[in-house]
């Protein structure tokens, strides 16, 4: 599923805000990913009139949890122009349930996160740890040479169990990733 909002320009800088919307058997994914595709249609609401300079595609990802297929397939996709174009792929995974908010990337978008969390009065931000550094949708877009952005709460004790349920999802979490996510893009075009 993807919808773009044009830029002015046909050649413009293109920003790729992303999430996936499957989950596995034996989840209803809530947290996993119902969490991350929520921010990124709200995004495409609220972003829908902003930053006229940028493309943005709002994309749900399929068969990430399968190995990342919906998301390779979209990079293999994308023209030689396209991948010189994308100055941000902002993956958004599981970013409801969990105490700690794992920012990881391409350093100069991670270091934008780190002062855009800060910004807008969120604390309890860490580095990616590395085992899950390059687990999700925007791997494929990083091994192209495109920047990316991940941000991600991994330490759900309902990851992948049937108590991944929508009681679990906490509203605060998703507004502070939305949050996150508008600053740093209000910070990467320098307005």
């Amino acid at each position: 599923m993807v919808a773009i909002r044009p830029s002015v320009k046909a050649t413009a800088p293109i920003i790729i805000i992303g999430g996936h919307y499957d989950s596995v058997a034996a989840g209803p994914g809530a947290n996993d990913n119902a969490s991350g595709t929520a921010v990124v249609m709200e995004l495409g609401r609220v972003l829908a009139l902003r930053y006229p300079k940028y493309e943005f595609r709002f994309i749900g990802f399929g068969a990430e949890e399968v190995g990342l297929v919906g998301s390779t397939a979209y990079v293999q996709a994308l023209t030689p122009e396209e991948r010189q174009r994308v100055v941000a792929m902002i993956n958004i995974d599981m970013i409801s349930v969990g105490d700690t908010l794992y920012i990881g990337g391409s350093s100069g978008l991670t270091r934008l996160a780190f002062n855009a969390a800060s910004e807008v009065g969120v604390s309890n931000v860490a580095g990616m740890p590395a085992d899950i550094a390059n687990a999700s949708d925007h791997a494929p877009f990083a091994a192209a040479g495109m920047p990316v952005l991940f941000l991600n709460r991994e330490n759900d004790p309902n990851y992948h169990r049937a108590t991944d349920t929508l009681d679990k999802v906490l509203p605060k979490n998703l507004e502070m990733v939305g949050n996150i996510v508008i600053k740093v893009i209000e910070n990467l075009s320098g307005n």
